[in-house]
């Protein structure tokens, strides 16, 4: 609270309230006296920051003024206007604004010896309306209409991909991409990324003797998958190889796993067959030629004998 010098003097040093009490050399004396210091008045200065935090059309608003100095300490408007809808109360600024704007004004802070001034600005937004993202994220909670969301969708569980977003509020950018935006219509807006069981893919190859296709040719797993060929000219179908996949073909089909697959048709070559004529002895005409080719139980047309001619010998 205060020193007491050699001399007597007392110095105050802080507020508060004391009792010093003082004694002669000889000790034959004593003497007490209370002191009180009091802290001399301090002129109010304006702590609060240039720009105010902002607020937004129909939406409850509030913000308190500070400054140091001695209390108490009284505020007003000295020039300019709030925000349509807030009042000074006290230290604070509140109320609900009506208008979005920006709006600058001055503040005033006085006490009993001294006050200060500060122009200060608060931003009122259009009124904002609430977003809601199902299974995803937004860059906001709330915004204004025609401002632009960002939304992205959550990681997918195992075994599905994202298929698409969908509202009954607003139309997105990109709906088939997990990460798009959308323009903040004058409604709360609640949006939702939808999931599908991911798709896998079969890859027909050939060893170059026909073709070979699968139906359907991407699926989910789980999906019967069937497999047809096409040989060339004297070739025909002999198996599958499967190169990558774990699949078992029967009768030309099989289950989709939950990978993709690769599967080659082999072809064979098919065994050809000529039909010769023997005249058996003939002594004049000519044995008919077959020039076709003829597979294994393909059916046979017998040529006529044509000119076939043989002289009898008699004895």
């Amino acid at each position: 609270m205060a020193t007491v010098g050699e001399n007597g003097k007392v110095t105050a040093v802080a507020a508060g309230s004391a009792t010093i009490t003082v004694t002669t050399e000889d000790g034959g004396k004593t003497a007490t006296c209370a002191i009180t210091v009091t802290e001399s008045p301090v002129a109010p200065k304006i702590t609060t920051i240039q720009t105010l935090s902002s607020g937004s059309v129909d939406a409850p608003y509030s913000q308190k003024l500070e400054a140091t100095g001695t209390e108490p300490i009284t505020w007003n408007i000295e020039s300019g206007d709030l925000p349509d809808g807030l009042s000074l109360n006290g230290d604070t600024i509140s109320g609900t604004p009506t208008k979005a704007d920006t709006f600058s004004f001055t503040i005033k802070a006085t006490n009993d010896v001294g006050s200060d001034s500060k122009t200060v600005s608060v931003m009122v937004k259009a009124k904002a309306y609430s977003v809601t993202v199902t299974k995803g994220t937004a860059d906001k909670s709330s915004a204004s209409a025609g401002e632009l969301v960002n939304i992205t969708a959550d990681e997918p569980e195992e075994g599905y991909v994202f298929d698409k977003w969908e509202s009954e509020d607003v139309g997105v950018a990109d709906a088939t991409n997990a990460k798009t935006n959308f323009a903040m219509p004058a409604k709360d807006v609640t949006v939702e990324a939808t999931y599908k069981a991911k798709e896998y893919t079969v890859t027909v190859s050939n060893d170059g003797n026909g073709t070979g296709s699968a139906s359907p040719a991407t699926a989910v797993a789980g999906t019967e998958i069937a497999l047809s060929t096409t040989p060339n000219s004297g070739y025909k179908f002999k198996e599958w190889q499967i190169e990558s996949g774990e699949v078992t073909i029967s009768s030309n089909k099989f289950t989709m796993p939950a990978e993709n697959v690769e599967v080659k048709a082999i072809f064979e070559a098919v065994p050809i067959y000529s039909v010769t004529y023997n005249g058996n002895g003939n002594t004049g005409g000519n044995v008919p030629t077959d020039g076709k080719a003829y597979e294994a139980n393909a059916e046979v047309i017998v040529l006529d004998k044509g000119s076939l001619e043989k002289n009898r010998l008699c004895i």
